[in-house]
């Protein structure tokens, strides 16, 4: 998250200090300057590092440390990551895995490690060093993240940006079918779906909003499409690749998102919701890699065996590389991880627990603490942490943000407290 960069202040507006790394770097970066033009330049904040600690099976969700950070690179994230999964592990807390975004720094995190197992193109787990028994560390790319990447690319295949020209097997994938499905689905006053413009023309700002990836890239659009497939007004855009592209993302992200229902009982119509309970469960076994994972492989080999065309032509027929490598990371992660947890005794496990939701909803909450300004200062990010622990689930907001909230509702005991004895 973002901060506002150098000053830390008091309540009441006064300046006291500036922010700063680690006195190690910031020592090595101040001889650095000093070895190349003789200057020594105190190096300021620009962001915060925030690890989270969140539970599977229960409703512990504490952010446990913070680490004001200039420029964070691979190296630096990668001792404060085992810093926190050290203090973790030495207090009995067993660590399962790391969720994170698409960050580069993150992707090179994940290659400084050596592979758990031999499964997979990419690296996906490693060994917990920090644990005393024989054990893996699991590497999640936050699904919601993971969502909007894919629409992103998906949003600038001959639409927005127009960097990418997406082809499979021959067919064309092109927003323009978004596009022509919300405008058409207007004249015609027939609508099945959630399409509105903040869908068909992104934004910096609807770019970042997971609801609306989420509607985007949905059985009803995939549905709404296929009514409208010989139509001429689609200038042939809609096919079967467009369909099963959109079909497979929505697969992906029902089987990894959950229903935050860890009996199962109220989600009855959407099987792909529902808590995973044994080893046999064919998201774990065919969905996800044999299906979904298959799907981009083949489009990724499919643009890669263009051979007329050129590298970076080759690269435009399908999502990026940062995005494809993520896909592998996520899928190979967690369906090892419910294997895992699944083998070890437990009687359930909701896909709801590998996301960042909680963490995001602590960044809205901090960011609403600063005002008016979006970027809060360190000052305001440290302090908040005393009272978010104190206020637990108060804490947190429902359905607002860019998160799906929380169902459970807040208990609050409106028993009088015992009055003191009055001293006469």
């Amino acid at each position: 998250m973002t901060i506002y960069q150098g000053i830390v202040t008091t309540k009441s507006g006064e300046m006291v200090g500036f922010t700063s790394p680690t006195e190690v770097e910031k020592s090595v970066a101040d001889l650095e300057a000093q070895l190349q033009c003789g200057e020594m330049k105190r190096e300021k904040a620009k962001k915060v590092l925030a690890f989270m600690l969140q539970g599977i099976s229960n409703i512990i969700h504490e952010v446990i440390a913070i680490y004001p950070t200039a420029e964070l690179n691979s190296q630096q994230l990668y001792v404060r990551a085992w810093d926190v999964i050290y203090s973790l592990e030495i207090r009995d807390i067993r660590v399962l895995s790391l969720i994170f975004d698409g960050a580069s720094c993150n992707k090179k995190f994940v290659n400084m490690h050596t592979k758990w197992d031999s499964s997979g193109d990419f690296i996906h787990a490693t060994r917990n060093i920090a644990a005393e028994e024989e054990r893996p560390l699991f590497f999640i790319v936050d699904p919601p993240h993971l969502l909007k990447c894919i629409r992103n690319c998906f949003s600038n295949s001959f639409g927005h940006k127009c960097t990418r020209y997406m082809y499979k097997n021959g067919e064309k994938i092109s927003w323009e079918a978004i596009e022509f499905l919300h405008s058409i689905s207007i004249k015609d006053k027939l609508k099945t779906h959630k399409l509105t413009q903040a869908h068909a023309k992104l934004t910096a700002f609807s770019r970042m909003n997971v609801t609306l990836a989420t509607q985007t890239m949905s059985k009803s659009v995939a549905r709404a499409l296929k009514d409208y497939m010989n139509d001429p007004r689609f200038n042939g855009v809609i096919n079967f690749e467009l369909l099963s592209f959109i079909l497979k993302v929505n697969t992906f992200f029902d089987c990894l998102n959950g229903s935050g229902d860890p009996d199962g009982t109220r989600n009855k119509t959407n099987e792909y919701l529902k808590p995973y309970i044994n080893l046999e469960d064919e998201r774990l076994r065919t969905i996800l890699k044999e299906d979904v994972l298959k799907f981009f492989i083949d489009w990724h080999n499919d643009a890669y065996e263009q051979e007329s065309l050129s590298k970076e032509a080759m690269e435009r027929r399908t999502i990026s590389h940062e995005t494809y490598q993520s896909l592998h990371i996520t899928i190979f992660g967690f369906c090892a991880a419910v294997e895992f947890l699944l083998r070890k005794g437990a009687p359930s496990v909701d896909a709801k627990a590998f996301n960042q939701d909680k963490l995001e909803q602590y960044f809205g909450l901090t960011r609403m603490a600063g005002g008016a300004s979006n970027n809060p200062s360190y000052n305001i990010v440290r302090g908040r942490l005393p009272g978010d622990h104190a206020k637990k689930a108060a804490a947190l907001p429902k359905r607002k943000g860019n998160t799906k909230g929380t169902r459970s509702e807040l208990q609050v005991n409106q028993d009088p407290l015992q009055c003191r004895p009055r001293k006469r």
